[in-house]
Formats: structure tokens, C-alpha cells, sequence
């Protein structure tokens, strides 16, 4: 639950492994978790699992070695509570849960992220 992630800033990606932007943004999403994990910023990566398959995921998550936190929408319950209609899609939330910016496609670059995400930390200080 988003409620285990309170006082971090968070990016909650939904994303599939057939997904062309979602194979190319992963590696950006991966770079800006590892620079900014320690100052309480996490990534939670939902693979909409009902429109893919285990063994995709899996290999999906080995090739871009992904050391955040992946989860699987079996049902397509947790894509339909946050009204995905497009892949890929992320939502920005910051430190008080709060959604503050969905951007919806890709791929998004390091560069773009980093941005975003240090402006959140910027905010809260």
C-alpha cells in the first residue's frame, strides 16, 4: 500500500514487457532510484501482469536488473483503481501521498526525471 511509502517521495510506474517505451525508460527509471533512494525516494514498479506473462516479467526485471520493488496486477485491479488507459504511465507522488503530476507514455529519460523528482525534494525542505 502507498501508505508504507509515507514521508517518501515516490514514482509508481505501470508498465508491461512487451511495452517498446517501457523497455527503453526502465533504465532511466533504475539510474534516478539509485541516486536519490537514500534521501527517501522510492520507485514501485506495477507490471500489469493480467496483459503479460511471468516469464516475461521475469526476464524483463534480470535484463534490466531492477533493484526496486516489483509488483504484479494479476487481476488488473490496481491499473483499473488509478484509471491506466495507456502504457507507459507514471504518477509523481510526494511526501504527503499526494499525486503531482501523471505523465502518461514515454519513454521518460533520466534527465526529465531527475528534474521532477528533485523538485518534489525541493519542496519539502
Amino acid at each position: 500500500a502507498l501508505q508504507d511509502y509515507s514521508g517518501k517521495v515516490v514514482l509508481l510506474n505501470f508498465w508491461a514487457s512487451w511495452c517498446p517505451p517501457c523497455r527503453a525508460e526502465m533504465p532511466a527509471i533504475q539510474e534516478v532510484y539509485e541516486s536519490y533512494r537514500s534521501k527517501g525516494f522510492e520507485v514501485v514498479a506495477v507490471n500489469m501482469t493480467h496483459q503479460d506473462s511471468l516469464p516475461d516479467v521475469k526476464a524483463f526485471t534480470d535484463t534490466y536488473q531492477l533493484t526496486f520493488p516489483v509488483l504484479l496486477d494479476e487481476a488488473g485491479e490496481t491499473s483499473l483503481q488509478y484509471r491506466v488507459r495507456a502504457l507507459p504511465t507514471t504518477f509523481l507522488i510526494d511526501k504527503d501521498g499526494i499525486i503531482r503530476e501523471v505523465m502518461i507514455g514515454g519513454p521518460l529519460s533520466a534527465a526529465f526525471l531527475d528534474a521532477k523528482i528533485s523538485n518534489l525534494f525541493e519542496e519539502g525542505d
